[in-house]
């Protein structure tokens, strides 16, 4: 289980805040046990995921932990925003409080050292 802090722009950042050990059955293909505040990195958007399956019961479960407090988001893949005028594509950021657009940063992605587990 990863407990890195990378920023990767195409993963979802997850972190159990329940207080205890607890498993997750929406996470991964057959669910995922994490450790209190411990953080897991799932590949692509962990809610665009679970909204597109058929079943929402999983998409249902997210709804009730989030709510509930268990379970935080700390961070999603953001948006690619492309510009036909300039024939280029940038991503929303947010620093500081501040809206932006960066290009984006796929060529310095490095799974090499990070746990990443498929949500498909």
């Amino acid at each position: 289980m990863s407990t890195h802090s990378n920023r990767d722009p195409l993963l979802t950042r997850v972190r159990n805040t329940s207080g205890g050990e607890r498993t997750f059955g929406y996470l991964g293909t057959h669910g995922l046990r994490l450790g209190a505040n411990e953080v897991m990195l799932l590949r692509g958007n962990l809610i665009a995921t679970l909204g597109a399956k058929l079943s929402a019961r999983k998409f249902q479960a997210l709804e009730r932990d989030l709510a509930a407090g268990v379970l935080k988001i700390e961070q999603t893949p953001p948006p690619v925003l492309y510009d036909p005028q300039l024939h280029n594509s940038k991503v929303l950021t947010l620093v500081d409080g501040a809206l932006g657009t960066v290009d984006p940063e796929w060529e310095q992605s490095d799974y090499s050292d990070i746990d990443v587990e498929n949500t498909q």
